[in-house]
C-alpha cells in the first residue's frame, strides 16, 4: 500500500473498528463525510469477536448485549430484519441480542459500506499545518482533518500523551478488567450446558456455542469466560496453564469431564470497563479535531460504546 498524499486528505479518521468506530463513520458518512476506518486487528468487530479454528466457531469476545437507548433500539431493529442478529433468551432479565450467524457479523453488517483497512497499527499522530497526520508502524503515513480515537483507554493515552495530553489524562482516568477466554472444540455433541454457566468459581461466563441458534452451523464447541478475579491472578500465565486451569473449573461445575479435541486461549487485556472515565475531563482537543470515543465512557455495555461513537460524531459535526 502506498502513502496516502497529503491532497488526499479525509475528512475524518477513525482508530479502531469496533462499535463506537462504527458508529461514529456511519453517521459522518450519512452527513457526506469522507471517512477512513483504521484498525491494527485482522478482523473487524473490536470486542465482538469470533474465533474460527478446524471447523470450530467461537464468541470470544462480548457475549450478547442489550438495547434500552431510543437510537440504539432503531439500530437493533433494522439489524434484525436484515438477520444480522436474533435475540437469545438464556434467562437474562433484559431481552438480550447476538450477532447472527457470530457477533462480529453484527458489526460487519453495521460497517458494510464503510472504508476499514485492517492490521494497520497507527503509533504517532500530529498536526502538519492544517491537518494531523499519522503514521503506522510500516511508516504509511494518512492525512485527515479530524480524528477519533476509539482505542482502549490505555491505548489512546498511550498515542496523544506527547500531542493531546490532556486527553490522554481523561482517558488515563479509566480502568478495564481483564479477562482469560478458553475456547474448547469438542469431539460429539453435548447436553450439560442447555443455559450459560455464570459466576460458577472461577467461571463468570461459560456457554456451549451451538446452543446460541443463530442460523449458523455450529460445531460442538465450549466458550469459557474466567472471572475478573480469576484473570487478574491468572494474568501472565502461559495459555496451556489458564487452559487446563479452567477445564478443571468446567469440570467441577458440570461434574464430568467433555471429550475436547482442540483447545485454545485469548487474553483480553481491556476486556470489561470497571471504572469508566472521568466525565469532568475533555473528551475533544481544544482545536475540536480529535475526538476520544469509547465503552470507557459510561457502564460496561455495548450500547454504551455505540452512544459514545455517536456523540463523538456529532460532536464534530457540531
Amino acid at each position: 500500500m502506498t502513502n496516502t498524499a497529503k491532497e488526499d486528505c479525509y475528512d475524518v479518521i477513525i482508530i479502531g473498528s469496533g462499535l463506537s468506530g462504527v458508529t461514529a463513520a456511519r453517521y459522518l458518512t450519512s452527513k457526506g463525510k469522507n471517512c477512513l476506518i483504521l484498525d491494527k486487528g485482522r478482523r473487524i468487530g473490536g470486542r465482538c469477536s469470533t474465533k474460527r479454528k478446524d471447523g470450530m466457531t467461537f464468541n470470544h469476545g462480548a457475549q450478547f448485549f442489550t438495547a434500552k437507548h431510543e437510537e440504539f433500539i432503531e439500530v437493533v431493529g433494522t439489524a434484525l430484519q436484515h438477520n444480522a442478529i436474533s435475540e437469545w433468551d438464556f434467562g437474562h432479565h433484559n431481552k438480550a441480542f447476538i450477532g447472527a450467524p457470530t457477533m462480529r457479523d453484527f458489526i460487519a453488517y453495521l460497517a458494510k459500506e464503510l472504508d476499514v483497512r485492517q492490521e494497520v497499527k497507527i503509533t504517532s499522530l500530529h498536526k502538519d499545518g492544517d491537518v494531523y497526520q499519522l503514521c503506522d508502524e510500516q511508516g504509511e503515513q494518512y492525512f485527515a482533518h479530524h480524528v477519533i480515537v476509539t482505542m482502549p483507554a490505555p491505548q489512546a493515552a498511550d498515542l496523544l500523551k506527547d500531542t493531546h495530553p490532556e486527553l490522554a489524562d481523561t482517558a488515563r482516568t479509566a480502568f478495564y478488567d481483564p479477562c482469560w477466554t478458553v475456547m474448547l472444540g469438542l469431539y460429539e455433541a453435548c447436553d450439560v450446558m442447555p443455559k450459560p454457566l455464570r459466576d460458577e468459581g472461577d467461571i463468570g461466563w461459560a456457554a456451549y456455542e451451538p446452543a446460541r441458534m443463530t442460523g449458523g452451523i455450529y460445531q460442538p464447541a465450549i466458550t469459557i469466560q474466567a472471572t475478573p478475579e480469576a484473570s487478574r491472578k491468572m494474568l501472565d500465565w502461559q495459555a496451556d496453564k489458564v487452559i487446563d486451569a479452567m477445564s478443571q473449573s468446567l469440570f467441577e461445575a458440570v461434574g464430568r469431564l467433555l471429550p475436547v479435541r482442540l483447545s485454545l486461549a485469548h487474553r483480553w487485556l481491556y476486556a470489561r470497563v470497571a471504572v469508566s472515565a472521568d466525565s469532568n475531563l475533555p473528551f475533544i482537543s481544544d482545536d475540536g479535531k480529535i475526538v476520544l470515543a469509547g465503552d470507557y465512557f459510561g457502564t460496561a455495555r455495548l450500547e454504551t460504546a455505540y452512544l459514545s461513537g455517536q456523540r463523538a460524531a456529532v460532536c464534530l459535526l457540531g
